[in-house]
Formats: C-alpha cells, sequence, structure tokens
C-alpha cells in the first residue's frame, strides 16, 4: 500500500517524463548520506530512488550540469509534499525522526560487527567475565520507534522486528544473563503522564531524561543481585544546557519550507557527578563498576555514565565507544585489563535490540 504523498508522487514522475525523473532520483540517491541504512522503503519508494534503470541514470547523472541544484530541489519537494527525508530514515509526527536501522533484523551481522550469531558472542562474554570473577547485567534499550510507536504516522514494525525485544529478553534469560528490561521501564515512565521526552526528537539516541530512568531501572536490578559494591560519595550538580541538532537531520534536506520547517534543534540539560572513594590522594583507588556498550553510553552529553553512578551509589569507570557496536566494545574491555586494573566486580554492558539477531522470515 502506498503511503501518504506516493501516489500523487508517482503521477508527478509520469507527468515531468521517465527519462528526466530517473535522472534527478538517481542524483537525489547519490547525495543522500553516506550510511548503510535502508529502510523498508515500498514499492513506490523503491520506484522513485531508480533501482530498475540504476545503469542508465549512472550514466545520465554524470552529464547533468545541473545536478547539485536539482538534487536539492526535488528533496525539498519530497519533504515539502510528502514529508520525506532520504533514505535512512522515517519522518513521524510532530517533528519526529526514526532511523531505518530500527526496522531491520540485524546490524550487526550487516555491518560485520559480528561473524556469528550474537547468542555466541553474549555467551563469550558472560564466561569471560565469569572467570574473572565479575558480574554481568545487560541493559537492553528498546528501539526508539517501539518507545515512541505512537508517533510513527503510518509506519510500523515489521512482525518480526515487533517480537525481538521480547525475544531478546529470552534469548538473555536462556543464557543466565540478568536483564534490565528497559522497554518496560520507559513504558512506565510514559505511563506516569507528560514529562521529559525519553528520546530525542532528530536524534537516534534518548535523552538524559531517558538515560536518568534506564539508570535507575539498572540499579533496581542490580540491587537483586549477590554483588556487593563499596558505597562512595556522589555528588551530583547541574552544568550548562546544550543545543543540538540531531543526527537523523543529516538525513533531511538542508532547507524546510514555511509549510513544513524542519525540526529545530534540541535543547539538552546539562549535568555534573562527581565521585570521592575515600581512599585519598595515595591510596589504592577502585572502580567497581564498568559501564560498556554504544554511542547511548558514549556520548557524554546524555550522562548515562553519571547517572549510573549516582543511583548505584559508587564510582563506574565508561569502557563504551561510538562505532563500534557492543560487541567489539565488549571485547575491547575483556582484552584490555581495565577490568582487573581497576577491580572492577560489576559490567553494566548497554545493548540497543536492534544489534540482536532476527531470524529472516519470521
Amino acid at each position: 500500500m502506498l503511503r501518504k504523498g506516493q501516489v500523487a508522487l508517482l503521477a508527478f514522475v509520469v507527468a515531468f517524463g521517465a527519462v528526466g525523473a530517473g535522472a534527478i532520483v538517481g542524483m537525489d540517491r547519490a547525495a543522500a548520506p553516506k550510511d548503510e541504512s535502508r529502510g523498508a522503503a515500498s514499492e513506490a519508494s523503491r520506484f522513485m530512488r531508480g533501482e530498475a534503470t540504476a545503469a542508465f541514470i549512472r550514466g545520465f547523472d554524470a552529464a547533468v550540469p545541473f545536478r547539485e541544484k536539482a538534487v536539492a530541489w526535488f528533496a525539498s519537494l519530497r519533504y515539502d509534499l510528502f514529508g520525506e527525508g532520504y533514505p535512512g530514515v522515517l519522518v513521524g509526527s510532530d517533528g519526529w525522526l526514526f532511523t531505518t536501522e530500527e526496522f531491520e533484523p540485524s546490524l550487526s551481522t550487516r555491518n560485520g560487527y559480528l561473524d556469528g550469531p550474537a547468542a555466541d558472542a553474549l555467551a563469550a562474554a558472560r564466561d569471560a567475565l565469569a572467570e574473572r570473577g565479575v558480574a554481568l547485567v545487560v541493559a537492553l534499550v528498546p528501539a526508539k520507534a517501539r518507545v515512541y510507536a505512537d508517533r510513527l504516522d503510518g509506519y510500523a514494525l515489521p512482525e518480526a522486528i515487533e517480537r525481538r525485544y521480547a525475544d531478546a529478553l529470552s534469548a538473555l534469560s536462556g543464557l543466565s544473563i540478568s536483564t534490565i528490561d528497559l522497554d518496560a521501564a520507559f513504558g512506565a515512565a510514559r505511563a506516569e503522564g507528560p514529562g521529559p521526552e525519553l528520546f530525542q526528537r532528530s536524534d537516534t539516541h534518548w535523552t538524559p531524561a531517558g538515560a536518568a530512568v534506564a539508570a535507575r531501572a539498572v540499579a533496581e536490578g542490580v540491587g537483586r543481585l549477590s554483588v556487593a559494591l563499596p558505597a562512595m560519595r556522589v555528588e551530583a550538580a547541574d552544568a550548562p544546557a546544550s543545543e543540538r541538532e540531531g543526527d537523523l537531520m543529516a538525513y533531511l534536506p538542508k532547507r524546510g519550507s514555511a509549510r513544513r520547517p524542519l525540526p529545530p534543534p534540541e535543547t539538552l540539560p546539562g549535568f555534573d557527578t562527581f565521585v570521592d572513594s575515600g581512599a585519598g590522594l595515595f591510596g589504592a583507588q577502585e572502580i567497581p563498576v564498568a559501564l560498556v556498550g554504544t554511542s547511548y553510553s558514549a556520548e557524554p552529553a546524555w550522562h548515562f555514565d553519571g547517572f549510573l553512578k549516582r543511583e548505584l551509589g559508587t564510582d563506574v569507570i565508561n569502557l563504551a565507544s561510538s562505532g563500534e557496536g557492543p560487541f567489539k566494545t565488549m571485547a575491547a574491555a575483556i582484552a584490555g585489563g581495565e577490568l582487573e586494573r581497576n577491580g572492577v566486580r560489576l559490567v553494566v554492558w548497554e545493548i540497543p535490540e536492534r544489534y540482536i539477531d532476527v531470524e529472516p522470515g519470521r
């Protein structure tokens, strides 16, 4: 079924002429952000991207002297009339943007983050940490499209993806890995009524408010484990707010229109967190908790590690990194010796659900 203005867009292409439209759309695809993301596009969208005539478009594209202006014009027209961006983003309602990565079976296997099933990597990390006497808890991050499904504006997660979070929880339980159900925590937070948004509208990631909810849920889960964490003095303070343009804005034309303006930059509150271990200047410093994960944990603006310090009442070393996925980051943390050097007793492993395998065709 064609969505939004796609029927009208097809009519526009026919009126404009197959050759000219094909060339301009081919340019539009070439100018889209160089990202591996591809959404669950409709047949009409695939036609509009020129996949059926790719060879012709490549030759014609190189010969068009007004390429950049044509690309910008067509992208602006598509966004203005139909609210659609470049491949890689889905435009929801009220300025909400969603990455198409959340609608795909597995980000890890496609991007080479894993050579085999996620279950094997999870079990390997569990065993490697157990050998070191380190406890493990996974903080499973639900897709933004799952938490804010009411902002998808007609889009929907495919059936297999809809089951992915529950399947991941079941798989982790089967591996005897303690897991924090952040989807339940976010659902409860939203059910409480109006409050700070848990994810950024124009970005893939959570807001500091979402990170704080996640940290609270992790601390509650850790409290049920038999892990003795030394109590330390944790001081919290506010920091200057920052204005950010979301990472999904790269998939929209540079200019909006009077009828459909681009989502504005988002203002994020700032936070500082300080820990006094009581060890003194020359005392042995112990950091009993390590945070491993992706950009949800690594980016200072979300302050997830700081909220964990506050909720756990102890120090946390942040070993997360951006752009590597959760499994490579965990392998590096285990191999790097940071866990032993800091006396880590517990690893909190943040894993977005889109890095977990889903069986094709399910």
